[in-house]
């Protein structure tokens, strides 16, 4: 009898939007599959990872929210996941990548509402914090953000993400 072998497909951070985006809510459910900047194809994966960051300084404060996108006969829904209240720290990225070096990644993560299945990983000062989420078999999902802007909050904010 052959062996069952488990194998997980390697990590790979991408961009979720193109551009860093200010406060930008999910769309409503359409007739057209959603393809803007911030929404991830799904296909194929069972985890999402996904690590913060924003612009302007530390301590900096924003509003996440992660929607599945599912299609029921030509309309496409977005379902609600998690609303998550994020802090910046000190960790910064790098000139010239994909998270520049004035730009703070979140290490604070807290839990608003949603489906208490997501895996937040917080709560050590100037580390990076994640969260990661079951897909459920979704076709594609999304994060966007909101209080942006305003005093005590961060100018823009994107994120990374791997799936696996």
């Amino acid at each position: 009898m052959p062996g069952i072998q488990l194998q997980t497909v390697t990590r790979v951070w991408t961009a979720g939007y193109t551009e860093n985006a200010d406060a930008t809510l999910a769309s409503a459910p359409t007739t057209s599959m959603p393809n803007e900047s911030g929404i991830v194809q799904a296909t194929n994966y069972n985890l999402a990872k996904v690590v913060f960051h924003g612009t302007t300084a530390a301590d900096l404060t924003s509003t996440a929210y992660i929607y599945r996108w599912g299609a029921v006969g030509g309309l496409y829904v977005p379902e609600f996941v998690a609303k998550l209240n994020l802090t910046t720290g000190t960790t910064v990225g790098v000139a010239d990548t994909a998270v520049d070096a004035g730009e703070y990644f979140v290490d604070t993560i807290d839990f608003v509402d949603g489906d208490e299945s997501v895996k937040i990983t917080t709560g050590i000062a100037n580390k990076i914090a994640s969260v990661t989420f079951d897909l459920e078999g979704c076709l594609r999902w999304q994060v966007s953000f909101d209080d942006i802007g305003g005093s005590g909050e961060a100018a823009s904010m994107n994120y990374l993400h791997a799936q696996y």
